[in-house]
């Protein structure tokens, strides 16, 4: 499926966003309670949830201001509500969530957290959306941010 009210960025991760997104910090709302996750922080609740609910993986995406570009909060809405939707059709568990600038240059972003999405999946998922990456986790519940390109590549 694709959005065309959301583009394939057009730009690479630049070095401000990336330092944007390493800053961040992602929320979520879960069964087990809050969860604030950090890109290169190990997170023993995420370690728990993941094993608690035998997942070996999940990842946080969004699908607000694609291409590192601010746009209106109604079209950011419009368009994670589709992904949401869209997650949930593929059967996934997900939880709501919102990424947070602690320097508050930023705005909130809504996101979730997806139990058991792969890498892959993931950045193909974040590409159609526009997005520049995704926030990821194996089941050692480490954070990592990874470029949705990178992962996209057509198979040769």
């Amino acid at each position: 499926m694709t959005d065309l009210q959301n583009p394939a960025p057009t730009s690479a991760l630049t070095a401000a966003l990336r330092r944007a997104f390493r800053s961040a910090h992602y929320r979520f709302d879960t069964p087990r309670g809050p969860l604030l996750l950090q890109i290169g922080h190990y997170s023993e609740p995420l370690r728990q949830l993941l094993h608690e609910t035998g997942h070996a993986c999940a990842a946080a995406i969004t699908a607000y201001n694609p291409g590192g570009q601010p746009r209106d909060n109604d079209r950011n809405q419009g368009a994670q509500q589709q992904l949401e939707r869209e997650l949930l059709s593929m059967g996934l568990t997900c939880f709501p969530g919102r990424h947070e600038d602690p320097q508050g240059q930023w705005p909130v972003e809504f996101s979730a957290l997806v139990l058991g999405l792969s890498c892959s999946m993931a950045c193909r998922i974040a590409a159609r959306y526009g997005q520049l990456a995704v926030v990821w986790s194996d089941a050692a519940g480490t954070p990592q941010l990874i470029e949705a390109a990178a992962h996209t590549l057509p198979a040769r």
